[in-house]
């Protein structure tokens, strides 16, 4: 009789965790929703900078988010890059401003896998990014702990990577680890670090962008972060990147 219960209970407990399983694209939605879950962030962060040999420079910016698909974003140290700032918004709209010219530049689709102000991340990263929306996926593998799935961008999103590969955490839903390639080649890697909860939110602190072929690699870490404070929409505008 014991047996049969066990097995029972075996049997209930199997065809629960099959139906709990995701699919590659209800993952993919579960990221979005997490990513998008607070109204608008005003984020301040530092940037470090670190070459082959060790040596760092280091950069600090405020940013803007509102939405899933509205960011804008301006140095405030050190001088030389005081008031350099880039806007971008839908659909794959990205503008920057160079206050030495005093001039407004439109990131054309062609020139988006540029730097972004000597980083290693490009203009392309500095987007927002919406994954059910813009890529088709794949499921790699899994763990106890992540999803591995393979993306690969539509044709409208006008992306100049091949693929990405996705390690998503399957405790907060964030992708923790996302390899970049470019025609065949895993060229950069990010790796997301230090989770915690921020109010209501779950945020990664720290990101690591390593480009694998140079050995020069940028940290992001947010110093501070606010949630849902009702930024006004005419933050996101040309005018607000020249004030």
């Amino acid at each position: 009789m014991k047996k049969i219960i066990f097995l029972l209970l075996s049997s209930i407990l199997t065809l629960f965790l099959f139906s709990e399983d995701l699919k590659p694209e209800n993952i993919l939605e579960k990221v979005d929703s997490i990513t998008n879950a607070p109204k608008d962030q005003k984020i301040f962060m530092t940037i470090t900078l670190v070459d082959r040999s060790g040596e760092k420079s280091v950069r600090k910016i405020i940013m803007f988010q509102k939405g899933k698909d509205k960011r804008v974003g301006k140095f405030i140290y050190p001088s030389d890059k005081k008031g350099i700032g880039f806007l971008s918004l839908p659909p794959n709209v990205m503008h920057i401003y160079l206050p030495a010219y005093k001039k407004i530049k439109n990131i054309t689709s062609q020139s988006k896998n540029g730097s972004f102000s000597g980083t290693d991340f490009t203009y392309e990263d500095m987007e927002m990014t919406t994954f059910s929306k813009d890529y088709t996926c794949k499921m790699l593998s899994q763990n106890d702990s992540f999803y591995n799935l393979e993306v690969v961008p539509k044709k409208e999103k006008n992306s100049f990577y091949e693929k990405l590969i996705l390690s998503v955490d399957k405790k907060y839903f964030i992708p923790t680890r996302i390899q970049f390639y470019e025609k065949g080649k895993n060229t950069k890697v990010l790796e997301r670090e230090s989770i915690e909860r921020v109010k209501d939110y779950y945020i990664a602190k720290v990101m690591v962008m390593k480009n694998l072929q140079t050995g020069h690699q940028t940290i992001m870490t947010y110093d501070s972060i606010f949630f849902d404070t009702n930024l006004p929409d005419d933050i996101f505008t040309d005018r607000f990147l020249k004030e």
